[in-house]
């Protein structure tokens, strides 16, 4: 059971749900998320695939703050090695590594000195994105780098859309 499912059942204790005519606690969770955060699918592609080159970020944080230009809604994931983190090299760990993302300025990374917007795909692919960090991970941000194939998430289309909703509903 995920933490949506736990928190969305707590809440709605007292429904009574048995002839299916309201959703369930779980259904409910899902249509919450899907409409206020539309990218934490696109946030759990990122992290599995990450996970799946051994990259593991101390914190991963994905939400909806008001920071956009004009206090728009934004919606935002973030991923923090921090200095000292064994997923970096010995070179790059003093500094740590963060990646951001918004739907308004796309993909970024910072490290104590610096910060750059990565010249990716807003919704590059998972794999690709995995292998920018093991890049950056690997050499900081000393070294430049670009993607032999800036593939798109497969499902881009549906969260741009929804954040393109997201933002006519802001304004």
């Amino acid at each position: 059971m995920s933490a949506i499912e736990e928190t969305s059942t707590a809440g709605a204790a007292g429904q009574d749900i048995r002839d299916g005519s309201q959703p369930s606690g779980t259904a409910f969770a899902h249509t919450v998320v899907a409409a206020f955060m539309p990218h934490l699918p696109y946030a759990d592609a990122v992290h599995a695939e990450l996970a799946a080159w051994e990259l593991h970020p101390e914190v991963l944080e994905a939400g909806v703050r008001a920071g956009g230009p004009g206090g728009q809604r934004e919606l935002f994931l973030r991923l923090v090695w921090p200095a000292g983190h064994e997923d970096l090299a010995e070179s790059v760990r003093p500094d740590g590594l963060t990646l951001a993302w918004t739907h308004i300025t796309g993909w970024s990374v910072h490290t104590l000195d610096e910060a750059r917007l990565l010249d990716v795909d807003e919704f590059v692919a998972p794999a690709v994105l995995a292998e920018y960090v093991l890049h950056l991970a690997e050499h900081g941000l000393d070294r430049d780098w670009v993607p032999e194939d800036p593939a798109r998430w497969e499902h881009a289309l549906v969260v741009e859309i929804a954040c393109i909703l997201l933002d006519e509903g802001g304004r």
